[in-house]
């Protein structure tokens, strides 16, 4: 879902009108940028009260937590948010991935490992996915691990060509 399409559902949802709600969450990102961290949650967490559900909130949520330093707070939002979600989409995918990074930058690698090879399976062969599950596999000196995802990634992206050039 676009960005545009996610707040015209969202507009009707929370009851704001939708250029309402596009500056607040323009309001939202700006405070991020400037590190004010406490008044982007204050603009953010009210909306999330209105629709726990939304995976878009929530990922502007655990953005903003994940850029502040607080990953063990992005850890716990991001695991309840991805049990919430039923659909996959581009905002849990995104969930998904600052969930595995601030895995990996709180040097919760058994959990990292757990979770980040189902998440590189499950995504195109030029995910960022990958790239994280690499990179962390290479710093630790798993090189089978790494071996295997850069393997995977060579079969995936020659399937691709070669389905590209079939259509």
């Amino acid at each position: 879902i676009g960005t545009g399409l996610a707040l015209a559902y969202l507009d009707k949802q929370l009851g704001l009108t939708s250029s309402t709600l596009y500056w607040k969450i323009k309001l939202i990102r700006v405070f991020t940028g400037l590190s004010l961290y406490s008044k982007a949650l204050a603009i953010c967490d009210p909306l999330i009260a209105a629709s726990p559900d939304n995976a878009y909130l929530r990922k502007i949520k655990i953005s903003i937590l994940r850029e502040s330093g607080a990953h063990k707070e992005v850890i716990k939002l991001a695991k309840e948010s991805l049990l919430l979600q039923r659909i996959r989409s581009r905002d849990t995918d995104s969930i998904r991935f600052l969930y595995l990074s601030s895995l990996y930058a709180t040097y919760q690698f058994k959990e990292f490992f757990q979770v980040a090879p189902a998440a590189a399976a499950d995504s195109d062969p030029n995910s960022r996915f990958r790239d994280l599950l690499v990179e962390c596999a290479l710093e630790l000196g798993e090189l089978s691990i790494a071996e295997k995802e850069i393997a995977q990634y060579e079969k995936d992206s020659l399937e691709s060509i070669f389905f590209s050039a079939w259509l």
